[in-house]
């Protein structure tokens, strides 16, 4: 706590973070000194809120259903370091977490409880490094059940697969398919081993 007096005011500020450090003040001469705001004022703002499953990280950049190692200090419950936890995006500086990664899909979080544990709380989240082959293939069928890759079209055009590379850095792949003479299309996207990383697959052209 920090006090000045100014014009025979005290004003008393609050100097910890985290909601553990919202003291109601009192005063034992009321008569010499009066409170005339219940609690403490000012302190920072903790990067999480107890009773709620939201984290503060700013430009976080997880996907949903991204794998995130914890690690940290006096950590509320139900967190535990050394844990790997699933991302739910909030938005671009939010984020809540999940014990798997079909219940960061479905948006099945988990909340942030009181915690004997006094603050501040310290909190990393850290992507796993890619292993196993990751990839992207097209793929074609007729019956939309039975696909086979699709390798070449019918102007003779390559149509390769795509792998990523580990440490993985954000890019973008074009495809000019041409003609594909098929009912269905499919990416088929095979996952990494370990680790996870934000795809997204955009398909235009026309169905004659």
């Amino acid at each position: 706590m920090v006090a000045t007096n100014t014009a025979n005011v005290v004003f008393s500020t609050s100097t910890a973070v985290g909601t553990l450090a919202n003291y109601t003040l009192v005063s034992s001469t009321p008569s010499a000194l009066a409170v005339s705001h219940p609690t403490y004022v000012g302190g920072a703002n903790s990067a999480i809120t107890i009773n709620s499953p939201n984290i503060f990280i700013p430009a976080h950049g997880y996907a949903t259903g991204q794998p995130l190692l914890l690690s940290g200090a006096t950590l509320p419950a139900p967190l535990v370091t050394g844990t790997t936890y699933y991302g739910i995006s909030v938005d671009a500086n939010d984020i809540e977490l999940a014990t798997t990664s079909a219940r960061a899909l479905a948006g099945q979080y988990f909340v942030l409880t009181s915690s004997s544990v006094t603050g501040p709380h310290t909190i990393t989240l850290t992507p796993l490094s890619l292993t196993g082959s990751l990839g992207l293939q097209w793929a074609v069928s007729n019956d939309c059940v039975n696909y086979v890759n699709f390798t070449t079209t019918s102007l003779g055009i390559s149509v390769s697969s795509l792998t990523f590379a580990s440490p993985y850095t954000a890019g973008s792949t074009t495809w000019d398919l041409g003609p594909v003479n098929y009912q269905c299309l499919e990416a088929i996207v095979t996952g990494p081993t370990t680790g996870g990383i934000s795809l997204a697959v955009k398909i235009n052209g026309s169905n004659p």
